[in-house]
């Protein structure tokens, strides 16, 4: 199994790299948008006591998320282009879908990391991002939210008969679940109708959690809570992938 699995997670990688402009974008984008919100967020962490804050503190973890959420589409668009390639049946005749999803979630998983880690080296170099906490608890909940999202991707994949859907689908819960999740401004300044939708959000453990090593310089205590929590974002999409996926369903990937 695992020598099926890492192939098919090199070819994966391969495939990403043939075209890397969508994640060029999306590690492009989020330092740009940086530059934008640091200012007004240091007015909103100044308000708040944080009188050594430059806004990055809430900008960088902000934005990461966010665009997190956008390589939901990525990954997806692997899925369905296999259908379009005609190379879905043998790769499913080839292998069990146990060691297809796990070919295909690990290049994702390394995606999503290597994401968070040059948008936050960004924002140190460019925007004075100082981590007052835990750095391994910082990776902890990183590695905790990119599983979910990861979850996340594979059930809209299970349940998403057409790539249009998953493209549409993943585009909006990239916004509302990182808006809710104080992607743009902390939870604590959203309207009331918000801050009681925040904890459906994945999104709202780990900036939550991220928040509170960066600005209060908390530790793996804080890290492990919301690992678990997110852990369990993780384990409820992947019910809802246990209970749709079919890998012999046909799977629209025009668009």
């Amino acid at each position: 199994m695992l020598r099926r699995s890492f192939s098919l997670a090199c070819n994966s990688i391969k495939l990403y790299l043939a075209d890397p402009a969508p994640m060029v974008i999306y590690l492009i984008m989020p330092v740009g948008l940086m530059a934008f919100l640091v200012p007004a967020s240091q007015g909103l962490l100044l308000s708040q006591g944080y009188a050594h804050a430059s806004g990055a503190e809430q900008a960088v973890p902000g934005m990461t998320v966010m665009f997190s959420f956008f390589v939901v589409g990525v990954i997806g668009v692997q899925f369905f282009r296999e259908q379009g390639w005609g190379t879905w049946d043998r790769l499913r005749i080839a292998s069990g879908a146990l060691e297809i999803l796990v070919g295909k979630i690990v290049p994702g998983l390394l995606l999503l990391l290597c994401q968070f880690l040059i948008v936050f080296a960004s924002g140190g170099l460019l925007f004075r991002l100082h981590v007052a906490g835990s750095l391994t608890g910082l990776l902890l909940i990183a590695l905790g939210f990119a599983l979910s999202v990861l979850s996340m991707t594979m059930a809209l994949i299970a349940w998403c008969k057409t790539l249009d859907q998953l493209n549409v689908i993943a585009s909006v819960l990239s916004i509302v679940l990182s808006g809710l999740g104080g992607s743009f401004a902390p939870v604590n300044v959203l309207p009331a109708w918000a801050r009681i939708l925040a904890k459906a959000s994945p999104a709202y453990w780990a900036l939550g959690g991220m928040r509170a090593i960066i600005l209060d310089g908390e530790g793996i205590g804080t890290a492990l809570s919301a690992f678990a929590v997110l852990a369990a974002f993780t384990a409820a999409f992947g019910v809802l992938t246990a209970v749709r996926l079919n890998i012999r369903e046909a799977k629209v990937s025009e668009t």
